[in-house]
């Protein structure tokens, strides 16, 4: 009986818990951007722009 009245303690106390966080958590912005943007490619790099890297095993 310990045991389960321990849990029911605890359940109530996250549930209190849960309950008072939600009153003192600041508000969510939800910023909603519409339209298109001004320049689709801002860094314009093509596919012929992009190339792998050369690496070496370095000795020491």
């Amino acid at each position: 009986m310990g045991l389960f009245r321990v849990i029911i303690y605890g359940f109530i106390i996250w549930l209190i818990a849960k309950f008072i966080g939600i009153f003192f958590r600041s508000p969510v912005d939800r910023t909603t951007v519409e339209g298109q943007a001004k320049d689709p490619d801002p860094l314009d790099l093509k596919n012929a722009d992009v190339e792998d890297a050369d690496f070496e095993e370095i000795d020491e």
